[in-house]
């Protein structure tokens, strides 16, 4: 049988609609026995994105490891996620996933040390990040490293 050229072009629609829907799922979507997890959208936000009162907060707070709802407007909350004192640099907190799981907020973050061979600079530090989520993301926010240890809920203290 020959094709022709509607032919092979119908035909090949079919195949590349085929392909093309056969892995589809929401991209947020997983399931696993059960729990389903829908990842949320945030913003990292800097510094200079933040008010005084915001940063007060901060300075309050910042030799705690810990997180908490630092700020909240009509549309956010602004969550501050921390790894207290550090005697050095080269600390930093970086955010891997922020998902909606069975009704909390669940924030997975890599804490990064130095090596030990590491020229680090000699300086107490007070590594963070602060990240924006929606309002609509509401429930308990729990907050685990790779190793998966919670973070203490800080709010209390702001």
């Amino acid at each position: 049988m020959k094709l022709t050229g509607k032919k092979t072009t119908v035909i090949m629609a079919v195949v590349l609609a085929a392909l093309m829907t056969a892995g589809c799922a929401s991209p947020g979507d997983r399931s696993d026995g059960g729990t389903t997890a829908n990842d949320v959208d945030y913003v990292l936000v800097n510094d200079d994105m933040l008010d005084e009162e915001t940063m007060d907060k901060i300075e309050q707070i910042k030799d705690k490891k810990g997180y908490g709802i630092i700020k909240k407007d009509d549309c956010f909350y602004y969550i501050y996620i921390g790894m207290g004192e550090k005697r050095t640099g080269g600390y930093d907190v970086e955010i891997i996933s922020v998902k909606a799981v069975d009704g909390k907020i669940k924030i997975l973050v890599e804490e990064i040390e130095p090596d030990k061979d590491d020229a680090v600079i000699q300086v107490i530090t007070y590594p963070f990040q602060v990240l924006r989520i929606e309002k609509e993301y509401s429930g308990d926010i729990v907050v685990v490293n790779g190793s998966d240890e919670e973070y203490e809920a800080i709010s209390d203290l702001i």
